[in-house]
């Protein structure tokens, strides 16, 4: 065996070491809400006026960008959740969980949600439940200047800037690591569907845009085919490790500072490679973060460095229906590690309707296992608004 394939192996064996064996009695469930920060007429807010209030309340604790120079705050640690601010300044996003059900996970919903709320009230803003910003622009001025995303702006290119006015809201349900294959293949065959039934972006830059779903519409242009679904069902773990592995790598995170890279993991891998399993991390020289390694086009990353975590909350993401709350967009996560930054899928696809070719037996293969549908069902999502 090459020493590239080790590295492959040794990659696959340490994702998937990162997912429970068994499952507890129930699956423990998680929650990431993005919304939209507007004033009152509908222009992008900024979630960095929320700190003061919510600091006032008590029980938060600030999380700084550089924690050397406490200079930017990125996100306040509460009771009941992270509030954080995303790549746009104007989108506040909350973490909560893993929770034990989906009574607890509603619960601290509503709690974080009405502290966000409440601190907005306080500052002349309000909590928008859309996926998008419905006046503003997206641009370099609606950018959050964290460090890191000053670079993939420069790797990325103008398509970076739709991240600084969407929004989603994405959910995590443990998954055992025998299920990770099968949770790819159906959740990457179920996206354009979901995305066309729970389209939730369709107003945006002040005026009614070309897609109901506006959010998957312009990421779009990140090319590459890092929009719509994988052009097959993997067969393996190690073959969807193989398939990642392709994409272009943006950033490389060296000694506490970021530096391009812009080329294939696989070169990275190749010119890195080992020749036994990573136990618990790489060598602190091989530390980096790839923002393109793990196909979540939310820019989740993948940090080998990382420690595994006792709970396993790792997601494979596809958008879901409304909150019943707030409006906001949801989406469905089948998960594995807490990790934020291991990420199995973020189908992104725009869509607004769905043709399944073939009749009624490739419906019925659709509906039925991933392979089937793939060979016998040809679907179409035609995204633009006609």
């Amino acid at each position: 065996m090459g020493a590239l394939q080790h590295t492959y192996a040794a990659l696959t064996e340490q994702y998937a070491a990162r997912f429970r064996r068994t499952l507890r009695p129930i699956r423990m469930i998680g929650r990431e809400a993005e919304f939209p920060i507007v004033y009152p007429d509908g222009r992008a807010g900024d979630v960095s006026q929320l700190w003061k209030p919510l600091l006032a309340r008590g029980g938060y604790v600030p999380r700084y960008d550089d924690p050397d120079t406490d200079r930017l705050i990125v996100a306040l640690k509460g009771p009941d959740g992270t509030v954080e601010v995303e790549v746009g300044r104007a989108t506040v996003e909350l973490v909560l969980g893993p929770y034990e059900d989906l009574w607890q996970l509603a619960e601290g919903s509503t709690r974080l949600l009405r502290d966000v709320g409440d601190a907005a009230h306080q500052v002349g803003m309000r909590v928008l439940g859309l996926g998008i910003q419905p006046r503003s622009r997206s641009s370099p001025a609606l950018m959050t200047p964290k460090r890191r995303y000053a670079y993939f702006a420069k790797a990325v290119g103008r398509a970076w800037w739709h991240f600084t006015a969407t929004a989603a809201d994405q959910v995590h349900v443990d998954i055992t690591r025998s299920e990770i294959v099968d949770a790819v293949n159906t959740l990457n065959l179920l996206s354009a569907p979901l995305i066309a039934l729970t389209a939730n972006s369709s107003v945006y830059a002040g005026r009614p845009g070309r897609y109901l779903s506006g959010r998957e519409g312009l990421l779009g242009t990140l090319g590459e085919n890092r929009a719509g679904m994988t052009p097959r069902p993997f067969q393996s773990l190690e073959e969807f490790v193989r398939y990642i592995c392709h994409y272009r790598c943006y950033v490389l995170r060296r000694n506490g500072s970021f530096r391009l890279y812009n080329r294939p993991f696989e070169k990275y891998l190749r010119d890195h490679a080992i020749t036994q399993p990573w136990k618990s991390a790489p060598p602190a020289s091989s530390r980096m973060e790839s923002r393109s390694l793990w196909p979540r086009w939310l820019w989740g990353g993948w940090r080998p460095e990382q420690k595994p975590r006792p709970s396993s909350k790792t997601r494979s993401l596809i958008p879901g229906g409304r909150c019943v709350g707030t409006g906001a967009q949801q989406s469905c996560t089948v998960c594995g590690p807490k990790n934020r930054s291991h990420v199995l899928w973020k189908a992104s696809s725009a869509s607004l309707r769905v043709v399944c070719a073939g009749g009624g037996a490739a419906k019925r293969a659709f509906w039925g296992r991933c392979g089937s549908a793939w060979r016998g069902a040809r679907l179409r999502a035609t995204g633009p608004v006609r």
